[in-house]
């Protein structure tokens, strides 16, 4: 619990946010996590909010109420940073910062969403169970996503397989082969298929390889 409470300073003066943020970063390694958390509640309490809080005089059920919404805060801040850093490799910082938004926007209202990631009592953020995490994050990405590969994500794409080949002429050839998979697979197909491993895009991928290095 003590951990939690150093949320509500975002509420207080810039040397009390800037001290949660060291305190917050301290316990979680996660500047970007602990900044986001900041930004989502301040001003939502107020010093004497915190005190009471603090000193134990609050009943229990305004303790539980505000302590609940530190932690499902904390949690969301996560799962977004989570969810960016794993996608943002084809989508960009700027487009999985905002589709993740979206993504984390519908778990809060699910029923799962504390099963979705947590905030343990000593700081540290983890997966309850994280194949469970994943799906459900990546579930509430599909309605999320732009509807068609944009010009940015099939660059991000082309650059990401030409970092993997020797070819001199990589990155035509991996234009060629991003074309070709987008021709049978639609953005939500390539998530689902990218992050679950699938064999089918491996072997679409192995088969647009073969024919666009012939070309």
């Amino acid at each position: 619990m003590q951990a939690l409470l150093f949320i509500l300073t975002a509420a207080l003066s810039p040397a009390m946010e800037n001290m949660f943020l060291n305190q917050c970063v301290m316990a979680t390694n996660d500047k970007q996590a602990c900044s986001c958390a900041i930004t989502q509640l301040n001003g939502k309490y107020n010093e004497k909010t915190f005190l009471a809080l603090q000193m134990g005089t609050l009943s229990e059920k305004e303790e539980q109420e505000i302590l609940q919404d530190l932690f499902l805060t904390a949690s969301d801040c996560f799962v977004q940073k989570e969810c960016a850093s794993e996608i943002s490799f084809i989508v960009g910082e700027q487009e999985a910062n905002k589709i993740c938004h979206c993504a984390v926007s519908k778990i809060k209202k699910m029923e799962q969403a504390e099963q979705a990631a947590f905030l343990t009592l000593e700081g540290n953020f983890i997966a309850e169970n994280e194949k469970k995490f994943e799906e459900i994050v990546m579930r509430e990405i599909y309605p999320c996503l732009p509807k068609k590969l944009t010009a940015v994500m099939r660059e991000n794409l082309i650059n990401e397989c030409a970092k993997e080949t020797t070819h001199r002429d990589g990155k035509k050839i991996c234009a060629c082969i991003t074309d070709e998979i987008f021709k049978k697979y639609s953005l939500t197909e390539f998530f689902r298929d990218t992050f679950g491993n699938s064999p089918s895009l491996d072997e679409l991928m192995a088969k647009s390889t073969e024919k666009c290095l012939q070309k």
